[in-house]
């Protein structure tokens, strides 16, 4: 049994639903396990890896000057947002804030009930003051992704597009922010 076919045993011996898993070493693949229905083919979400390439787009903007890790996001949106109703707790917070998962947020802002979730972002109820609390944000990276766009006219991964050809990242990578 290989070291994937013992680790896909594992997890599923935990419960824990695994679409695949592959192992690298120097550009090769070493070893791969899928679990049906998924194959290597298969488009997957990544879910939360979206986090540090939204993070990634935030820095290259940062490196190119449009951005400050220090700017305010009530800032960064207020040509497109009426920032007089965003909480008070939220109109200090910063980019930096919200890629450290600091922010005026301890739930989430967005839901079924919420169609638009960048709006919703800034009428959220706001818990704390950004920057006091650690807390996995989940909505922070959305916005993070929805600053790309507003700043550049794409997505964060369309931005990325460069990189990621280097990379050798295929044209099948898409996102939802």
């Amino acid at each position: 049994m290989s070291i994937l076919e013992r680790f896909n045993a594992e997890m599923k011996r935990r419960m824990v639903r695994l679409h695949g898993a592959v192992l690298m070493s120097n550009g090769e693949v070493i070893d791969e396990v899928y679990n049906a229905p998924y194959t290597a083919d298969s488009r997957t979400r990544m879910y939360s890896s979206s986090k540090s390439v939204a993070a990634v787009a935030i820095g290259k903007l940062v490196k190119e000057g449009k951005l400050s890790l220090d700017d305010r996001i009530v800032d960064v949106f207020a040509d497109r947002f009426d920032m007089a109703d965003a909480p008070e707790r939220l109109r200090e917070q910063t980019i930096r804030h919200m890629l450290t998962m600091t922010t005026a947020y301890a739930i989430p802002t967005y839901g079924e009930k919420n169609k638009d979730w960048l709006a919703s972002y800034f009428r959220g109820k706001s818990t704390h003051y950004a920057g006091t609390i650690w807390n996995y944000d989940s909505c922070g990276s959305y916005v993070l992704g929805a600053v790309t766009k507003h700043l550049t006219g794409l997505d964060f991964v369309e931005y990325l597009r460069p990189e990621f050809d280097i990379m050798g990242v295929n044209k099948g990578v898409w996102c939802l922010a």
